[in-house]
């Protein structure tokens, strides 16, 4: 028994040493990432949600993450094996490598590619899946659900694999998925559509017949159904969207999914340049594959395997939510379940072509754009609030009773995670709600010093706190001391007399 298990394991690492490889290097990338970064707010969110119980988990999800609660108990069970931010960093970086590893088996097997190696590598580097395998938020969960769903799309329904076990896996990961995020029910439904157009109405049927399970699952929803309203109508009232914007956020999608030019902080490509850049590559592309137009017909009329008609069903699914709802609660992270389909749709467009030296030139042009992508993005070793460095500066430099002031919430969560000094952090806007409360603030701090930490100029997300609280600021006291860190300064105050 104990040879037959060594066997089996030996052919599975034998079949598999490429891909293996490539999440290590993908692993040797994300962790040490993952154990010097800061976290930031929706990090510092993630970890109060999974603080506590299962029940809290289950609460906060609905009523704060405004997210199914899959991934929270998940998190919050995970944890108990160690509290700690990197720990809970290692969960979305298991998911990371397992994406890696279906992407591959799905590549290998069901598009038509010579070296799939290749493109598992560029997935594996890819910065979009780096900077959220480093992040602890479950938009890895989401890119490993829709991968494994698209694979056993094709396994099950396109190729007619009779195997009970895959079936109840698909519903299984289906019923997950869907109390995953909102958003993996487009995904479901566009599945659907695609087994309906290149299988046929029997088929189909067997698909709605294994979706009975997941949508019977969906009776679990039904107590938070308030808060879900609640949520949809404040986006409603908040944000709308124009055609521009629609075409401009797909635009993004694309760049930031696939180019990865969105990565490039330290870089700003105007809207004009990613304009060119795209018809270039447009250009590029169609000159490629001119003597495989037949190819690219078969494909865009859906008489070819692929995930091009399940993109189009998502993408006209956000569409609705971004009319309807508005761009708030759908940013580039929340689209996350359309990266692998993206993808892989790419990918059987790119390998249309004949010639070698054009899937060289692919290759490189996008392991090129990804590797310095990943440079630009992380080379200040900080997220947003560079709440580490922040909180070093303060332990060093601060004496007691100096309260430490920030903004507002985005900045306190993340920075009470870093920070061990021997003051408290307080949210200066909750305390300038009326002249009352301004009066009482300035009682409490006497002729004592204070330290502020805010954004630098031009971060205008929350302009309203930092207008009112920079007046407050810039009326009562003088500045002793300014220090800047990444995308944050820090400032050191005094009563004035």
């Amino acid at each position: 028994m104990k040879k037959m298990n060594k066997a089996k394991v030996n052919l599975f690492f034998g079949r598999n040493k490429d891909v293996i490889l490539i999440i290590l290097l993908h692993v040797s990338i994300t962790i040490p990432l993952a154990f010097l970064l800061n976290i930031w707010y929706d990090e510092a969110c993630s970890l109060n949600t999974s603080s506590s119980s299962i029940y809290y988990a289950i609460q906060r999800s609905i009523e704060f993450e405004h997210q199914p609660p899959f991934y929270y108990i998940l998190l919050s069970i995970w944890r108990k094996l160690d509290n700690s931010y990197f720990f809970a960093r290692l969960l979305s970086i298991i998911f990371s490598s397992a994406s890696i590893f279906v992407s591959h088996q799905f590549i290998k097997k069901y598009l038509k590619i010579s070296k799939p190696e290749f493109v598992t590598f560029l997935i594996a580097i890819n910065p979009f899946l780096i900077h959220y395998a480093t992040e602890i938020r479950l938009y890895t969960m989401i890119i490993f659900l829709s991968g494994v769903l698209i694979f056993l799309m094709y396994k099950i329904y396109f190729f007619d694999n009779k195997s009970k076990v895959y079936r109840i896996i698909f519903i299984l990961l289906t019923i997950i998925s869907l109390h995953a995020q909102y958003y993996m029910g487009f995904l479901l439904v566009a599945i659907g559509i695609s087994v309906f157009i290149y299988k046929g109405w029997n088929k189909f049927k067997n698909y709605l017949v294994d979706m009975v399970f997941p949508l019977l699952s969906l009776i679990a929803v039904i107590p938070f159904l308030d808060a879900i309203s609640k949520q949809i109508e404040l986006s409603e009232e908040l944000f709308k969207l124009n055609i521009a914007g629609i075409v401009e956020f797909f635009k993004v999608r694309i760049v930031s999914y696939i180019f990865a030019l969105d990565f490039f902080p330290l870089i700003r490509f105007s809207r004009y340049e990613v304009w060119f850049f795209l018809f270039l590559i447009t250009a590029i592309f169609l000159f490629s594959i001119k003597d495989r137009l037949k190819g690219f017909i078969r494909i865009m009329s859906f008489k070819e395997y692929t995930t091009f008609p399940t993109i189009i069903v998502l993408i006209l699914f956000f569409i609705l939510i971004l009319v309807k709802i508005g761009a708030r609660v759908l940013e580039i992270r929340h689209s996350a379940a359309l990266f692998l389909p993206l993808i892989f749709t790419v990918t059987s467009f790119i390998c249309l072509t004949s010639k070698k030296k054009f899937l060289i030139f692919w290759f490189l042009l996008f392991s090129v754009l990804y590797v310095a992508a990943i440079v630009n993005r992380f080379a200040p070793m900080a997220k947003e609030g560079d709440a580490i460095r922040v909180s070093r500066y303060l332990e060093a430099h601060e004496k007691e009773n100096e309260m430490i002031f920030v903004p507002y919430n985005v900045i306190a969560f993340p920075l009470a995670v870093h920070y061990k000094g021997k003051n408290s952090i307080v949210t200066l806007y909750d305390k300038l709600l009326t002249e009352e409360d301004q009066r009482k603030l300035l009682e409490d701090i006497d002729d004592k010093s204070i330290w502020l930490d805010f954004p630098v100029p031009g971060w205008d997300r929350y302009s309203k706190e930092i207008k009112i609280s920079r007046k407050f600021i810039n009326d009562n006291f003088v500045l002793l001391d300014k220090k800047y860190f990444e995308g944050m300064q820090l400032w050191h105050l005094r009563r004035k007399k």
